[in-house]
C-alpha cells in the first residue's frame, strides 16, 4: 500500500518541478532585426527667424515649481561654456 503513494508522489514531485523550470527559463534574446540609427524626429515647433518667444501659463498652485524649474534651467545655462547659452541665461 506504500509503494503506490511514494510512487505517485514522487511522480508527482518531478513532474510539477520540470514544469517549474521550464516556467522560470527565460526565452532567448532576438536582436534588433536591423541596427540602423534612428532618423531624427521632425520638431514640433520650428523658428523660422532669429528670435522667438515661448508663453506659459503656470497655475497659481504650481507658482513655485515653476520657478524651481527656470533656476535650475538658469544654473545648467550658466555651467555651459558656450558664450551664447551664458547669455541666455543672463537673460531668463
Amino acid at each position: 500500500m506504500r509503494r503506490p503513494f511514494v510512487t505517485t508522489t514522487c511522480a508527482v514531485a518531478l513532474a510539477l518541478a520540470s514544469a517549474a523550470l521550464v516556467a522560470q527559463t527565460q526565452p532567448p534574446a532576438t536582436p534588433p532585426a536591423a541596427a540602423q540609427p534612428e532618423k531624427p524626429k521632425e520638431p514640433r515647433l520650428a523658428f523660422s527667424g532669429d528670435a522667438g518667444i515661448l508663453l506659459f501659463q503656470v497655475k497659481p498652485e504650481q507658482a513655485t515649481a515653476f520657478e524651481d524649474l527656470v533656476s535650475k534651467v538658469r544654473a545648467g545655462l550658466a555651467k555651459s561654456e558656450d558664450p551664447i547659452r551664458k547669455q541666455q541665461a543672463a537673460s531668463l
